[in-house]
């Protein structure tokens, strides 16, 4: 829903908007302003669902971090398609959202019964390698 306010001349001067639409549009505004200040960083996902991600590759923050804290720099860059300043973007990001990618990362350290209760038509495994 949106409500212009105009003046004596009809010019649009304001607009009332709904909460819904001032959430997304809010919403939007934060993942830009992050956007602008860490390049190399977007976001990707459904609304209410949205994460960080680092263009160019196909792993989210949250992935990049995981494997940084279990491989460490080297092993990562080596073995990943990630190039340094991917992998800086991604830290960089982490540091400065911590809380954020904290969360993705324990969500999905949940147990496999978790997403089987959660998601019972799915045929969810663990795949070992």
């Amino acid at each position: 829903m949106k409500e212009y306010i105009v003046n004596e001349k009809g010019e649009r001067t304001r607009v009332i908007l709904g909460i819904a639409e001032y959430e997304k549009l809010r919403g939007a505004a934060e993942e830009a302003k992050r956007m602008a200040e860490h390049p190399g960083i977007s976001f990707r996902g459904p609304e209410g669902r949205r994460r960080a991600w680092v263009l160019g590759t196909g792993f989210d923050v949250w992935e990049v971090v995981v494997g940084y804290e279990e491989m460490g720099r080297e092993r990562v860059l080596r073995e990943s398609s990630l190039s340094q300043n991917a992998l800086d973007a991604a830290l960089a990001y982490y540091e400065a959202h911590p809380e954020e990618i904290d969360e993705k990362i324990e969500e999905n350290r949940k147990p496999l019964e978790y997403w089987r209760e959660k998601y019972p038509n799915l045929n969810i495994g663990i795949f070992e390698y």
